[in-house]
């Protein structure tokens, strides 16, 4: 239960940021938009550098630079959530209000719910799919709806530049919970593509500079260059990490509503009837989610079937995420997974021989089990990985660990080798 709870203070700790970033974009928002932005991955840069530093993390930041399957989808992040989301708010929050901003932002988790089963190969079941309907249907109104709680006209050229930024947060969110990368490290290399990005931007429209930049505006950009640039990203991937995505994603629709509260508050903004429409339906939607049956939730795209039956696999990876097991993690480096199915209540010796040696091959690749490796796992591991398959004590479970396609053929051949030896005895 640890790892869970763990999980939860990582989603409530990135629900209180973001819900507070479009009303510190609202404060710095007197300033030119292109510098605010520049400015904020700047100080983005130089605070994840302390941590990398504090945390003695100098040698992954060299990986990550070294190995290209973890340097390409982390510099895909850092343009698509660091470069893009923080320019559309930056103009965005100049012309509409931080709770609107936040409302129509939060169409992203039906965006990333709908890129799951191709980027994450994640099952999207009937469940999901019903809760993201309640979900968003409130948004939905609001967004499409002709009435009096519609939105003016005026705005919906904003609105399209928060979807832009919102289909970007989509994709690169489903980026970091696919790729394992170091945190400290990725979180400074996405602040240097962004930063980069917009320093050639600024110095080719010859926009560079700090002249009537106040008080208040200082206050907002070091704020989100801290709070949005490096600690939401931290607790933002831990959480998508480590809990369901489509639980997580519902959850992060409480935002908009915080938003509004902190935007009347501190802004004076007032709170319409038409955001308050898409509470009811917000909370409905992780009801559901929440209270759903489980199922095996991973997309096999591997499996020629020869005369034994599938089995269920389960993606695990969540349960590993801060894994102490130095082999363990080096195989989930970049794409690497973790999936498990369930063989039941069995003879635990009689499949260490083969499990053995196949981890003596040299192909990037583990399988274990819960019975036969069990000092390969931590507790807090064992006991998340039961609430995550619903299995048994008894229960034998098959873990492998490494690339999902070789992964995939390995436990599909290791059930194979199973089902051959219970017919022939």
């Amino acid at each position: 239960m640890r790892i869970k709870i763990y999980g939860y203070i990582m989603l409530i700790s990135a629900v209180l940021i973001i819900s507070a970033v479009p009303v510190l974009f609202r404060l710095a928002n007197n300033m030119n938009p292109l510098m605010l932005v520049l400015l904020v991955s700047l100080i983005g840069a130089v605070f994840g550098s302390a941590l990398v530093l504090v945390k003695g993390k100098q040698e992954d930041m060299r990986l990550l630079l070294k190995k290209k399957s973890l340097l390409y989808p982390t510099l895909a992040v850092g343009f698509l959530v660091f470069t893009v989301i923080t320019i559309a708010f930056g103009i965005a929050t100049h012309y509409i209000s931080a709770a609107l901003t936040a409302v129509v932002y939060r169409t992203w988790p039906l965006m990333m719910v709908a890129i799951a089963p191709f980027l994450l190969r994640e099952k999207i079941t009937k469940w999901d799919g019903a809760a993201l309907l309640i979900g968003f249907s409130g948004l939905a109104f609001i967004l499409i709806g002709d009435s009096s709680l519609s939105l003016p006209l005026a705005a919906l050229p904003f609105v399209g530049i928060v979807l832009i930024a919102a289909l970007a947060d989509a994709v690169g969110s489903s980026l970091q919970k696919r790729y394992t990368v170091e945190i400290y490290s990725s979180i400074v290399m996405y602040n240097l593509v962004a930063l980069s990005l917009f320093t050639l931007m600024a110095v080719s429209t010859n926009q560079f500079s700090l002249s009537g930049i106040s008080a208040t505006d200082w206050v907002g950009i070091l704020l989100l260059g801290i709070f949005q640039n490096v600690l939401l990203a931290f607790f933002f991937v831990n959480s998508m990490r480590i809990l369901n995505t489509a639980f997580a994603v519902n959850v992060y629709l409480i935002c908009p509503f915080m938003t509004m509260v902190l935007g009347y508050i501190f802004l004076g903004e007032p709170i319409l009837p038409a955001y308050l429409v898409v509470a009811a339906t917000v909370f409905i939607g992780i009801l559901v989610q929440k209270f759903a049956p489980r199922r095996s939730n991973y997309i096999s795209k591997s499996r020629n079937r020869t005369f034994a039956p599938v089995p269920a696999l389960y993606d695990i990876t969540s349960a590993f995420v801060n894994t102490r097991n130095k082999k363990l993690y080096n195989v989930l480096k970049g794409s690497g997974r973790v999936l498990a199915f369930n063989k039941g209540p069995v003879d635990p010796e009689t499949y260490r021989e083969l499990m053995d040696s196949e981890n003596e091959r040299e192909d990037g690749c583990m399988l274990l089990s819960n019975k036969t490796h069990s000092k390969e796992f931590s507790s807090e591991e064992l006991e998340y990985i039961k609430e995550l398959m619903n299995h048994e004590d008894s229960d034998m479970i098959f873990v492998g660990a490494g690339h999902p396609n070789i992964v995939e053929k390995k436990l599909f051949a290791l059930h194979d080798s199973f089902e051959a030896n219970e017919e022939n005895a």
